[in-house]
């Protein structure tokens, strides 16, 4: 996620469906690219040099995914959101402590 922060669009080498695939199709950050594909690795490499605009739209999706999804801040929000409910579980006196 650190490459996704720093704005870099991805080339992913993976034989998904994978968390690697996954997040570059949900995020649009990038291309996966199958596992010992040259020639696929090629057009992959050549759409980001012929494809300026594609490039800019990849590197900006990832900086935001990174920020939106991956973050300290934004991980931070999900254990909240997991850890809240556990703050006053059935059974448990308000205010008082367990014995």
């Amino acid at each position: 996620y650190s490459m996704m922060a720093a704005g870099c669009a991805l080339v992913a080498l993976s034989d998904g469906p994978n968390d690697l695939s996954d997040t570059i199709e949900r995020y649009a950050c990038g291309i996966n690219v199958g596992c010992g594909d040259i020639d696929e690795l090629e057009v992959a490499l050549r759409r980001f040099l012929d494809e300026p605009d594609f490039l800019s739209q990849c590197r900006h999706n990832a900086h935001q995914a990174a920020e939106d999804s991956f973050s300290t801040q934004a991980c931070l929000k999900k254990y909240e959101q997991i850890f809240r409910p556990l703050d006053h579980p059935v059974g448990r006196p308000k205010g008082g402590n367990v014995r």
